[in-house]
C-alpha cells in the first residue's frame, strides 16, 4: 500500500515543476514508513519498536511526502510506524481496518492521548491513556473510546506503550 503524489499544500514539487526563477526545485525524497504486520504473514521482516523489542512488518510500506513528515507529524520517519487497528474498542473514533501513524519514539503518556501499547497477549494495540495524577505510585486508566469495552487501570511501570498515536488513516 502506498501513498504517494503531488500532495497540495504539502510543499513537494514535481521535478518538472519550476520555481520562479526558472529553476529546478530539488525534491525531498518521500519517507518510507513500515507497517506492522499484525496477521504476522509469511515473508514479514522485522523493526525496531518501542522497548527495542523486534516486530514483524508487512514487506510493503506506505510513503509519505517528507514535509508531511516534518511539518505535520513533527517527528523523523525512522520513529514512524503504521499500525492496523482490529476490533470494535475504539469505535467510533477508529474503526477496525483502519490504521494509525505511530511515533515509537514517544512512549510516555504525556500528554493524555491515544497510544499503541502491548496487550497481555503481546499484541500492539490502540487505547486511550490518562494519567491518574493523584495516584502514587502513578496509575495509568486505560479506556477504549467503545462503551461496551469496559475501562482498565494499571500501574505506569507495567504497562508497555509502544508510541503515540499521531493520526489516523481513516477509511470512506
Amino acid at each position: 500500500m502506498l501513498l504517494w503524489g503531488h500532495l497540495p499544500g504539502t510543499g513537494e514539487e514535481r521535478s518538472s515543476d519550476r520555481s520562479h526563477s526558472g529553476t529546478s526545485s530539488p525534491k525531498a525524497l518521500p519517507a518510507q514508513v513500515p507497517e506492522l504486520d499484525t496477521r504476522v504473514a509469511d515473508g514479514a521482516r522485522e523493526t525496531r519498536m518501542g522497548g527495542g523489542r523486534a516486530d514483524p512488518v508487512k514487506s510493503e510500506g506506505w510513503y509519505f511526502p517528507a514535509s508531511f513528515v516534518q511539518e505535520q507529524l513533527h517527528t523523523s520517519p525512522e520513529r514512524l510506524l503504521v499500525v492496523e487497528v482490529i476490533g470494535d474498542s475504539m469505535a467510533p473514533t477508529i474503526a477496525s481496518g483502519e490504521r494509525v501513524i505511530n511515533d515509537t519514539g514517544h512512549a510516555t503518556p504525556s500528554p493524555d492521548g491515544l497510544y499503541a501499547i502491548r496487550d497481555p497477549f503481546n499484541w500492539v494495540i490502540v487505547r486511550r491513556l490518562q494519567v491518574l495524577r493523584s495516584s502514587r505510585p502513578t496509575r495509568l486508566k486505560v479506556l477504549s473510546d467503545n462503551p461496551k469495552h469496559p475501562s482498565e487501570e494499571a500501574p505506569l511501570g507495567e504497562l508497555e506503550i509502544a508510541g503515540k498515536v499521531l493520526c489516523c488513516l481513516k477509511l470512506l
